[in-house]
């Protein structure tokens, strides 16, 4: 939060966000919120740095968490 406080515009400080909040998910423990919010930071995180690979696996595992199955691919 930090980082993204600093420079709104640093595509990784919300990717590595995202991964934070979601992690949880791995086990079923992050709620539906918390999952969106990931789901939202990885996507503006994607969005600021689309040629960052971290970007992209953090999105799809934020999806793979949500039981979006076919999004995560």
């Amino acid at each position: 939060e930090a980082a993204i406080a600093k420079d709104p515009t640093y595509g990784l400080a919300y990717t590595y966000l995202a991964l934070a909040r979601a992690l949880d998910g791995e086990f079923g423990r992050a709620s539906d919120a918390v999952l969106e919010n990931a789901r939202d930071l990885a996507d503006k995180g994607l969005s600021l740095s689309p040629d960052q690979a971290t970007g992209h696996r953090v999105q799809s595992l934020v999806r793979l968490y949500m039981r979006d199955h076919e999004a995560a691919e």
